[in-house]
C-alpha cells in the first residue's frame, strides 16, 4: 500500500504554495487609477474599462491619470506627481480661441509671409470694427461680392454664427451677439470675423470640411503626432455661392455636426464599415473616394499635417514656459501634459487646405457607429502612445521610494556622525583618534547636475517606446523630412524670439512697469502733498495734484533734479511755474541752487583752462622738436652722424634726432685722428640741438636718464674738453673710448661739475650776504655849513 506523507513534508508543501501566491500577488502591478469627474463622455469610461483600469474620484489624489473637458489652470499641473499625466497643456488656448489664433498666426505670418498663408484674413471685433467696416460699400448700399464669416471667440457648435455681405449685416449680426457698435460688449466675448471660402471642394454638390486629430505629447522638446483617420462632416443642403436669399441657410455653409443632424436631409451613418455613406465619412472613406475619381489626396493631406505641425509651432514658445515654470526639468521628464486637438480644416476647389479653427476638448461623443470606431481607437492609441504603463508606474514609485529612504538613511547617518564627533570631542579625543575616525562628507549634488544627462535618456527611451506603441498615429514633428524639419525649426526659432518681445513674457513685463509706474506715482503723489505741508503753500487737489504730479515725474524724467534747478523761472510744466515745482518737489533754495550751479561752472572752466594750457605747451614742445630736426637735417655733418652711429635711448636708429651720447661718441672719435678744434665743433653742435631737445622731456627721457647726462656731458666737456684732450694726446686708445659706456664717460667731469656747483653756491651765499648787510644800513645826506653834502652810514 502506498504510503502517505508526512504532516511535516505537507505543511512544507503548504508554506511554499502560500509563498508562491504571494510571489504571484506582489509581482502583479496594481490596476492604473483614472479620474473621470470632469468628463462627460461615456466613450472614455469604455475605453477604461478595456484597458481594465479603476475609476476614481476628485478627493482622490492617487490616479495616473486625469482626464478633463476643460483646461487646466497652472496650480493644477503644479500639483502633479512624477507618475500622474493629464490632458491638456496650461497655455493651449493661445490657438484653441479663435481670437487668439488669429494674433499668433498674425504675428507668425509678419515674420515669415510665405509660410502661413493657410488661414483666411481675419479682423477681431470690436476691436478692429472700423478696419473691418471698411471691407464693404458704404452703410446702406447694396450688398457687394465678398462675403465674410462672424464667429464668437469661444463658441462651438455652430452657435452665434452668421454671413455677412453689407455693413448692415455686420451690425445686424453683433447686435444678435450682444456686441454693440460701440465696441462694448454686453455679456459675450470677442468676436472674430474672417473671409468666407465662397469656392470650397465639393462632392455630389455638398460642402464639407474634415476634422483631424493632433496629438501633443510633450512641449520641450516639442513630439507632435497626427492621426491617419478622422471624420469628413457634409452639410446637408447642395452648396450654392453665398447671396441675399440664402445667407441664413446654416444647412448649406455651416459643416457642424451639431446643425446638421437635426436636418430633415442627414443621413445617419448605420455601418461603420460603410465608407462613402452618410453625411459623416471617414477620412480612409474620403481617401478612397478621391483616388477613385482622380483627386490627389496625399498632397492634400500632406498639406493638412504641414499647417497642423505649423500651427503648433506657433504656441511651443508659450507651452514650454508655463510648463517649466511649475515643473522644472530638474524633477520632471516633460511628459506629464498631453493633449488631443480637433484641427477643422476645408479645402477649396484647388484641394488647397485652409485652417477654420482648433478645438482643445473636441467631441468624443458615439452617436454613429463610425464615431465610435474612429474615436475609440483614437483614444487608446493615444493612451498608448502616451504611455501610461502599470509596470513603468510601479518602477517609478519604487525609484522614488528609494530615494527617499536614501535620503533619511543619509540624515541618520549625519546624526550619528555628529553624535559620535561630540563623544570624541568629550573624550579629549582629536583629529588623528584612532578609536573613532568620522566618515568623510559626501559632497550635496548641485540641483542641475546630471539634468541634462537625464532628459537626452529619458527622450532617447520615449523614442523608443514610440516607434513600437504609436498606432494609428504618425510622426509629425519632428518631421522625417529634412528639408521639412529644417523650415519648422526656422519657425521654431521666429516663433521664439515672438514670444519674447510680444508673447506671455511680454505682456507681463509690460504689467509689471505699469505697475511700477503706478507705485511711482503714488509716491509722487504723497511727497508732493508732503513738501505742500512743509513749505506753507497750498495742497494740490483733483487735476490740479494730476498736472503737478505729471510735470514732477517728467521733470525727474527728463534730467533729473537738474531740470527743475536750471530751468528759468518764467518756464512752467503743467502750467505751474517753477519755483512752486521746485517747492512741490522738494528741491532747494533757488539762490543756494543758483551758486552751487555758478561754482560747478566755474570748477568745469578752470579745469578747461588748464587743460588748454597744458596742450599749448605741448604743441610749443612739438614745433621746438621739429625744429631742432630741421637743423639738424640740414647739416651734412650731424647728418652723417646720425646714420653712422646706432643711438641710444628711445629714438629709432636713423632718425633726424640725434641722441647726444651717440654724438658725443662721434665727436671723441674725431678728435682721436684730427685735433681738439674738430673735436670742439661737433660737440658745440650737438649741444645746440641737445638743447634744444632737452626741452621736450617725453621724447628723450628714457629708463636711465640719457637725457640729463647727455646734457651735462656736452656741457662739462665743452668747458674744458678733458676727455677729447686725452684722446687727442693718445693716452685713451679710440677702440677702448667707443666701448665705454655712458656712466664712464660721466665719471670724468665729476669733479669739474662738483667745482661748479661749488663756486656758484659760494658766489650765490655772498651776494646773499651782500644784500642782507644792504638791508641792514642806510646813508643819510646832511648839508654842511659851507654848502656840501655830508654822507652818514648808519644802521636802522
Amino acid at each position: 500500500s502506498r504510503s502517505r506523507p508526512s504532516s511535516s513534508s505537507r505543511a512544507s508543501r503548504r508554506r511554499a504554495s502560500r509563498a508562491s501566491s504571494r510571489a504571484k500577488r506582489k509581482s502583479k502591478p496594481a490596476p492604473i487609477a483614472v479620474c473621470l469627474t470632469n468628463c462627460k463622455y461615456e466613450l472614455l469610461r469604455v475605453v477604461q474599462k478595456k484597458l481594465g483600469w479603476i475609476e476614481v474620484g476628485s478627493d482622490a489624489e492617487d490616479w495616473q491619470l486625469y482626464w478633463t473637458d476643460t483646461s487646466v489652470s497652472i496650480e493644477r499641473v503644479m500639483r502633479l506627481k512624477a507618475t500622474q499625466k493629464i490632458n491638456h497643456f496650461t497655455g493651449m488656448l493661445e490657438i484653441c480661441r479663435k481670437k487668439q489664433l488669429a494674433k499668433n498666426l498674425a504675428r507668425m505670418s509678419a515674420l515669415f509671409p510665405s509660410e502661413f498663408k493657410f488661414a483666411p484674413k481675419t479682423w477681431t471685433l470690436p476691436l478692429e470694427l472700423e478696419s473691418f467696416l471698411d471691407q464693404f460699400p458704404r452703410k446702406g448700399s447694396k450688398p457687394g461680392k465678398r462675403t465674410f464669416i462672424l464667429k464668437p471667440d469661444a463658441g462651438c457648435q455652430g452657435k452665434g454664427i452668421a454671413l455677412a455681405q453689407s455693413q448692415d449685416h455686420v451690425l445686424k449680426a453683433l447686435e444678435n451677439i450682444n456686441v454693440d457698435v460701440e465696441g462694448e460688449s454686453k455679456g459675450s466675448n470677442a468676436v472674430v470675423a474672417q473671409r468666407y471660402l465662397s469656392k470650397p471642394f465639393l462632392i455630389d454638390g455638398y460642402k464639407f470640411d474634415l476634422r483631424v486629430y493632433a496629438l501633443v505629447i510633450c512641449a520641450d522638446p516639442l513630439r507632435v503626432f497626427v492621426f491617419n483617420d478622422g471624420l469628413a462632416r457634409f452639410c446637408t443642403e447642395k452648396y450654392e455661392p453665398p447671396g441675399k436669399g440664402n445667407l441664413k441657410d446654416t444647412c448649406m455653409h455651416l459643416t457642424n455636426y451639431a446643425v446638421n443632424k437635426h436636418n430633415e436631409n442627414f443621413v445617419f451613418n448605420g455601418d461603420a464599415g460603410a465608407n462613402g455613406a452618410g453625411s459623416k465619412w471617414s477620412v480612409q472613406g474620403l481617401k478612397d473616394w478621391m483616388e477613385d475619381n482622380g483627386h490627389d489626396f496625399v498632397g492634400a493631406w500632406e498639406g493638412i499635417v504641414d499647417l497642423i505641425v505649423k500651427t503648433i509651432v506657433s504656441v511651443q514658445p508659450v507651452l514650454a514656459h508655463n510648463y517649466h515654470s511649475v515643473l522644472p526639468p530638474e524633477t520632471n521628464d516633460g511628459y506629464s501634459c498631453f493633449e488631443i486637438l480637433g484641427v477643422d480644416v476645408m479645402l477649396d476647389e484647388n484641394l488647397r487646405p485652409w485652417l477654420i479653427e482648433v478645438n482643445h476638448s473636441p467631441s468624443f461623443g458615439v452617436d454613429t457607429p463610425l464615431d465610435l470606431a474612429i474615436k475609440g481607437d483614437l483614444i487608446s492609441d493615444a493612451i498608448e502612445l502616451v504611455r501610461i504603463d502599470p509596470k513603468l508606474v510601479r518602477r517609478v514609485e519604487a525609484e522614488r521610494k528609494l530615494a527617499s529612504q536614501s535620503r533619511l538613511m543619509a540624515h541618520k547617518k549625519r546624526g550619528a556622525e555628529s553624535v559620535t564627533r561630540g563623544d570624541r570631542d568629550r573624550k579629549g579625543g582629536g583629529e588623528g583618534d584612532a578609536t573613532t575616525v568620522a566618515a568623510k562628507p559626501t559632497a550635496p549634488r548641485k540641483l542641475g547636475e546630471g539634468v541634462e544627462e537625464r532628459r537626452v535618456a529619458a527622450i532617447e527611451e520615449r523614442i523608443k517606446w514610440e516607434k513600437n506603441h504609436s498606432g494609428s498615429f504618425e510622426l509629425a514633428y519632428p518631421s522625417p523630412c529634412e528639408r521639412k524639419q529644417a523650415l519648422y525649426e526656422k519657425l521654431l526659432v521666429g516663433a521664439k524670439e515672438s514670444f519674447e518681445n510680444h508673447g506671455q513674457v511680454a505682456r507681463v513685463r509690460d504689467v509689471m512697469e505699469k505697475a511700477k509706474y503706478i507705485a511711482l506715482r503714488r509716491a509722487t503723489e504723497e511727497e508732493v502733498r508732503q513738501n505742500a505741508i512743509k513749505n506753507g503753500i497750498k495742497i494740490p487737489a483733483g487735476m490740479e495734484l494730476k498736472k503737478v504730479v505729471e510735470a514732477v515725474m517728467k521733470a525727474r524724467a527728463d534730467g533729473g533734479s537738474e531740470t527743475l534747478l536750471t530751468a528759468p523761472k518764467t518756464w512752467s510744466l503743467g502750467d505751474c511755474p517753477v519755483p512752486m515745482l521746485q517747492m512741490y518737489a522738494g528741491m532747494p533754495d533757488a539762490k543756494k541752487s543758483e551758486k552751487e550751479r555758478a561754482s560747478r561752472a566755474r570748477k568745469e572752466a578752470r579745469k578747461k583752462h588748464a587743460a588748454a594750457v597744458a596742450a599749448s605747451k605741448k604743441k610749443a614742445a612739438e614745433e621746438a622738436a621739429a625744429a631742432a630736426d630741421d637743423a639738424a637735417s640740414d647739416d651734412p655733418l650731424l647728418a652723417t652722424t646720425t646714420t653712422t652711429f646706432a643711438p641710444y635711448g628711445d629714438v629709432a636708429e636713423g632718425s633726424t634726432r640725434p641722441v647726444a651720447l651717440g654724438m658725443l661718441q662721434d665727436a671723441l672719435a674725431r678728435a682721436v685722428g684730427v685735433d681738439l678744434a674738430a673735436a670742439r665743433d661737433v660737440v658745440r653742435r650737438a649741444a645746440r640741438v641737445e638743447a634744444a631737445l632737452f626741452h621736450q622731456s617725453p621724447g628723450l627721457t628714457g629708463h636711465m636718464g640719457y637725457n640729463a647726462k647727455a646734457r651735462a656731458l656736452l656741457v662739462g666737456l665743452n668747458s674744458n674738453a678733458s676727455i677729447a684732450e686725452r684722446a687727442a694726446r693718445g693716452e685713451i686708445e679710440p677702440d677702448a673710448l667707443l666701448q665705454m659706456k655712458p656712466d664712464a664717460w660721466v665719471e670724468n667731469i665729476d669733479d669739474h661739475w662738483r667745482k661748479k656747483t661749488e663756486e656758484k653756491l659760494k658766489a650765490e651765499k655772498a651776494a646773499e650776504a651782500e644784500r642782507e648787510a644792504a638791508v641792514g644800513r642806510c646813508q643819510l645826506y646832511i648839508p654842511g655849513k659851507d654848502g656840501t653834502e655830508k654822507i652818514v652810514e648808519v644802521r636802522r
